[in-house]
């Protein structure tokens, strides 16, 4: 019986799906931040901040995701953009705390909030998706063992 728990508990590839969440993740996060880039003065400098934010972020979506032992499927897929979309979200302060010292002032409106809110949730969503459909393991291959 302790056997059988053991050997089901192995069955989810943890460290996989969390290194590979954290690697895809990253990727799709940043590929909308080189359109800062643009931007010669600062850009760089906020590139560079935002590839350390979205790799954090995207290795602790891929912890959470681990930990829930999400498998391909609808409701993961949709767990999956919840979990990067609110954690987007979570580089908000940082990121308008730095813009507050760059620019001078943090959001002047609510629509000027709501003009950066809603882009980065997005762009979390969209990542969190993406990364969810490439990397997380069907129930089938853990069954057979054949994931890495």
């Amino acid at each position: 019986n302790i056997e059988e728990i053991m050997e089901e508990e192995n069955a989810y590839p943890k460290k996989s799906v969390r290194r590979s969440f954290a690697t895809c993740g990253t990727l799709f996060g940043c590929i909308p931040a080189l359109l800062l880039l643009a931007f010669p003065d600062i850009g760089p400098i906020l590139f560079l901040l935002v590839l350390i934010f979205v790799f954090l972020l995207a290795w602790l979506a891929g912890a959470f995701i681990a930990a829930l032992k999400l498998y391909r499927s609808l409701s993961s897929y949709f767990t999956a953009m919840a979990i990067c979309a609110f954690l987007g979200l979570s580089c908000l302060f940082p990121l308008s705390k730095i813009g507050a010292i760059i620019g001078g002032h943090m959001f002047g409106s609510f629509e000027e909030a709501a003009c950066i809110i809603l882009p980065i949730m997005g762009i979390g969503a969209f990542s969190g998706l993406m990364t969810a459909m490439i990397t997380l393991p069907s129930k089938e291959d853990s069954e057979n063992g054949s994931s890495s």
